[in-house]
């Protein structure tokens, strides 16, 4: 697995690496938005929970990646925090038991997730928004003109 850096961009060469591809992926948007590859004609709805992992003694368990594996599902995903798991529902078309599929898909997931997180030690709970929230907003904010470059090491 890796792991998931912030660093400053201070090298003009990688700052103008990194706009170019932000532009490239604008680019590729405005091309999908132009021939009509997003599904039109159709009204979907999906949802994320978000989970926080605790002990037994309900401080941050630190095995997101443990539980993934343990899982073996696409459904679940790491979050900002080796302590935070997502699930991620399937869209699904809205219709009049469409809330109802979203329920009993979550709480099937939520099922599984808690039987592997219990047989790794740990306890999911569940939470609202990612509890960084505030703080990526902040990195994010902090200048305009200072670009922040994910830095993955494998």
């Amino acid at each position: 697995m890796g792991s998931f850096d912030v660093e400053k961009i201070s090298d003009p060469l990688a700052r103008r690496a990194f706009t170019r591809h932000l532009l490239n992926d604008i680019k590729a948007l405005e091309l999908m938005l132009k021939k009509g590859m997003f599904e039109s004609g159709i009204d979907r709805i999906g949802a994320e929970q978000e989970l926080a992992i605790v002990n037994k003694e309900w401080r941050p368990a630190l095995n997101n990646l443990e539980i993934i594996d343990a899982f073996k599902d696409d459904h679940l995903t790491t979050e900002i925090a080796k302590f935070n798991l997502e699930i991620n529902l399937d869209p699904f078309e809205y219709t009049g038991d469409s809330l109802k599929k979203m329920h009993d898909q979550l709480e099937e997931l939520l099922a599984t997730v808690r039987e592997k997180a219990e047989s790794l030690g740990s306890r999911v709970i569940l939470t609202g928004i990612s509890p960084f929230a505030n703080l990526i907003f902040t990195v994010l904010s902090v200048s305009v003109f200072t670009v922040y470059l994910p830095k993955v090491s494998l």
